[in-house]
């Protein structure tokens, strides 16, 4: 039996996870060290992975439904490939996790190797991203700026530079390897920078009335606001002290992949609905057509009201 995916499906998943990372820190506080305090803490790892999967495979269908070669095509490959990296990321975190490795001084190194495939995602999701832009750019589509429009632009801009203050506390920015280190330090900016194109494409749909569209980037911009949110109240000596703060950043960092794939979810459900207008006119062209023209019922009873 085929089981269908539905966005009360992902928002339910996104509240398990949101409660379970609280409980995960939660356990941190009360009896850290412990068994189930340590299996909790990486449990993570498998959500990540689940979500990650199911963006994974309905930015395979978005982009089966765009034309090769084309910029939108590609544009949706760069988002898959985006998924894939991160589905190999947290297989492999979750792996080293589960064989104790991030305790072993030996092994310690050996751990930050994680951030290639990390740095690949968001690489390749600014890319994709960027190809939308582009797609946009060449049909005339811009945007008009409003003072208002600023305001999530500067909050993503501050907590970049807020997580940047406090780099050398990242976990693997003490690395033998040193362009892992490096690499973990720049984890804000390719945060950022999609967060940041994804407001630009936002507003662009908007103006367009892309509603469905503009939904599907909101969901995006704030998966990469929460993830940013998260990296301050983790790295941060006195923000992680305190304990609604620490963990209210664990359930957000828990719970913002299930927002990606909400978002991928929205976009493909575009997809399906013109798909399904398209079968109708097929089966039925002047019925459908009647029904475009035909006015609004409530137009009728204000006509036979007067």
């Amino acid at each position: 039996m085929r089981v269908r995916c539905t966005p009360a499906m992902l928002w339910t998943a996104l509240g398990i996870s949101l409660l379970a990372g609280a409980v995960s820190k939660t356990l941190e506080f009360t009896n850290p060290g412990a068994p189930l305090t340590r299996f909790g803490s990486g449990f993570y790892g498998p959500l990540y992975i689940v979500a990650n999967a199911i963006a994974f495979y309905y930015c395979r269908k978005i982009c089966s439904d765009h034309r090769d070669p084309s910029t939108m095509h590609l544009a949706w490959l760069l988002m898959a490939a985006s998924c894939a990296t991160a589905i190999v990321r947290h297989t492999f975190e979750w792996t080293i996790y589960q064989m104790g490795w991030p305790d072993n001084p030996q092994m310690f190194s050996l751990v930050s190797l994680r951030q290639i495939p990390t740095v690949l995602a968001m690489v390749f999701m600014t890319a994709g991203l960027v190809a939308m832009w582009s797609s946009f750019a060449a049909v005339g589509l811009g945007m008009r700026f409003r003072w208002r429009d600023a305001i999530l632009p500067l909050i993503i801009v501050a907590l970049t530079a807020a997580d940047l203050a406090y780099r050398q506390n990242m976990w693997d920015a003490q690395s033998e390897y040193q362009l892992m280190g490096y690499l973990q330090m720049l984890s804000p900016v390719t945060l950022a920078l999609p967060a940041l194109l994804g407001l630009v494409l936002q507003r662009i749909s908007q103006e367009m009335r892309g509603g469905q569209f503009a939904d599907f980037l909101r969901y995006l911009v704030w998966s990469l606001l929460l993830r940013l949110a998260s990296l301050l109240t983790t790295f941060s000596p006195a923000l992680r002290g305190v304990r609604v703060i620490a963990i209210a950043g664990t359930a957000a960092f828990w719970a913002a992949p299930w927002l990606f794939a909400l978002a991928v979810m929205l976009r493909w459900r575009i997809t399906e609905s013109l798909s399904v207008m398209a079968e109708l006119y097929e089966r039925d062209p002047e019925e459908e057509f009647a029904k475009l023209v035909a006015p609004p019922a409530n137009a009728k009873k204000t006509i036979q009201g007067r």
